[in-house]
């Protein structure tokens, strides 16, 4: 009776525990980020001077222009991140307005506000000027003058709508920039100026 039931059973047992075997497998796998999260995490991460993980984002073909050590050094104001500049990172913030979708590919216009810079240099400058007797600043001293000059008052804020692309590709969405298009244009344009280096 015994090897009756374990023959009539067993294929049941083992079936049901290969099915929740997989189960529980796919629950833990990482799934493909959609085209809002692929660009929340690169907005996230290329705004908040984090240049490394942003490029992890970026398409294969902006990668064939770009490695990553250029696109980092053209993102990093160094190692030596100041407390200020911390605490301009942590001012910028971003919202998808709008997101279209079609096929393998992705436009969004997203709302980005910063520091405004234009304000803040032109303080800056009315400050140094008026306060210390050399032509050039170190970036210590930059620090320390837009410290003082906004420690009791916001900073100014701009807000500007940027378009951002993205391209779905083998391993997922991915943000695309068109560097290789532009980089054509640039040298057809310096082909016809007479600039062929």
């Amino acid at each position: 009776m015994r090897k009756i039931f374990m023959r009539k059973y067993i294929p049941v047992i083992i079936g049901l525990a290969s099915l929740s075997g997989l189960i529980i497998t796919h629950s833990f796998l990482p799934r493909a980020l959609t085209p809002r999260q692929v660009l929340e995490k690169y907005l996230d991460a290329s705004l908040h001077g984090r240049p490394e993980e942003a490029y992890t984002f970026l398409s294969s073909e902006d990668k064939g222009v770009k490695s990553p050590e250029e696109y980092i050094s053209e993102r990093s104001s160094g190692k030596n991140e100041s407390a200020f500049r911390e605490i301009l990172y942590d001012k910028i913030t971003h919202r998808i307005e709008y997101l279209q979708i079609k096929d393998d590919t992705a436009s969004a216009n997203v709302s980005i506000t910063t520091p405004d810079f234009a304000v803040m240099f032109r303080d800056l400058y009315a400050a140094a000027f008026g306060s210390i007797e050399q032509e050039t600043l170190t970036p210590e001293e930059i620090d320390r003058l837009m410290a003082e000059r906004y420690k009791d008052k916001g900073l100014p804020m701009t807000t500007t709508v940027k378009t951002y692309n993205l391209l779905k590709e083998e391993g997922g969405w991915r943000i695309h920039h068109g560097w290789k298009t532009k980089k054509w244009d640039l040298d057809k344009i310096g082909t016809y100026l007479g600039n062929t280096d």
